[in-house]
């Protein structure tokens, strides 16, 4: 079995070479020692320790909180602290990096090897869990795609098959209306016929519902601006704008599919809870992302705040949204603040070798 690479920072060289000895005694493999903050985040990237055991004053212009800071953001190696500093401003600094431990000088062997034994486990256990959660994500984001491929066959199967088989029995009873002299006859088929047709719009209204035909047939922004025009002005009474860029804006179909389902939620989001009098939708491309912008002028609210009570309360709205972008590469951004109303963005990647990329990753093996 390989053993444990520690990189050891430390900028006084007997001191350094002492803390080297003692892990070298306990097992460990001590690849280098580095004397300053730069240094550290060098060698750290270029050996991959499994650990970094760092002091806090240093050599150079970096000091090791900073070098830790940068260690664990951009290769994720977990710092411990071995330092002789414990004053509160120093802890209160060195708390911000997360830390694995922080150990005082002088410090005894047996707990310096107990400190590094916990934090190899620890970091081992997070990234564990780190890498269930990107497999749950991709799982998640895989079977919102997956239902939204099956909203599209039922909806096709109701119109395509149903539908039509309704509409068809509707002719057959109208012509036989026309023909019939009873009089009671044809006022039975005249009745089972307004039956078939109410049917008949019922059938074409659950369609759509599950999944409308518009952003397959005429893209995105046609079924954008008509549902803006026919559920908001309509049937919510609220003041519609729809503005296009008009530029191409070619999109896979599943990322065109979860675009209209996340915009018709925020929509939906304005209806319930902004007391808006006018909403506008707005749709361009930019740099090969697709942009969307929902914006209303209605009483807004404080993000940070609305995102950690409906987390409490178990809604997920906008971070349902939120998550099935990250997996598509997409992103949204939101802008509110109480009484002045909200504009929520979101963005995805135009159809291109971008989409081969996410088709990649949104399996169900996960990154």
């Amino acid at each position: 079995m390989a053993r444990v690479k520690i990189l050891v920072v430390e900028d006084e060289g007997i001191v350094a070479k002492d803390i080297a000895d003692t892990l070298k005694k306990q097992g460990y493999d001590v690849p280098a020692i580095a004397f300053s903050g730069e240094e550290a985040v060098e060698k750290a990237g270029r050996m991959r320790p499994d650990l970094v055991l760092m002091d806090i004053v240093l050599k150079g212009r970096m000091d090791g909180i900073e070098a830790a800071g940068q260690i664990r953001e951009r290769f994720d190696i977990p710092v411990l602290y071995l330092t002789a500093h414990t004053d509160d401003e120093t802890i209160k600094r060195a708390k911000i990096t997360e830390p694995f431990a922080y150990i005082t000088k002088p410090f005894e062997a047996r707990e310096l090897r107990t400190n590094i034994e916990i934090a190899l486990y620890r970091h081992k256990a997070e990234r564990k869990i780190l890498d269930y959660q990107a497999q749950l994500k991709s799982l998640a984001s895989e079977l919102a795609l997956a239902e939204e491929r099956e909203r599209r066959r039922i909806a096709v199967e109701l119109h395509d098959g149903i539908g039509q088989s309704l509409v068809i029995s509707k002719l057959g009873l109208d012509e036989v209306r026309g023909s019939e002299s009873s009089a009671a006859l044809g006022e039975a088929v005249k009745k089972a016929s307004k039956g078939i047709e109410q049917i008949i719009s019922k059938v074409s209204s659950l369609s759509f519902d599950l999944s409308s035909p518009i952003p397959y047939d005429l893209g995105l922004e046609a079924a954008v601006a008509d549902w803006l025009d026919e559920r908001m002005g309509k049937d919510y009474v609220i003041a519609t704008e729809f503005e296009d860029d008009g530029q191409p804006k070619p999109l896979d179909d599943d990322i065109r599919a979860v675009l209209f389902r996340d915009v018709r939620e925020l929509l939906m989001n304005v209806v319930k809870h902004a007391g808006a009098k006018k909403v506008k939708v707005f749709i361009g491309a930019v740099a090969g992302r697709i942009q969307i912008s929902v914006e209303d002028d209605g009483c807004g609210f404080d993000p940070a705040r609305v995102a950690a009570t409906a987390a409490k309360a178990g809604k997920f709205g906008l971070f349902s949204i939120r998550e099935r972008l990250k997996q598509l590469d997409g992103g949204i951004e939101i802008e509110s603040a109480p009484g002045s109303g909200t504009r929520v963005t979101v963005t995805a990647p135009l159809k291109g070798e971008e989409t081969a990329k996410i088709r990649k990753r949104v399996s169900l093996t996960g990154e």
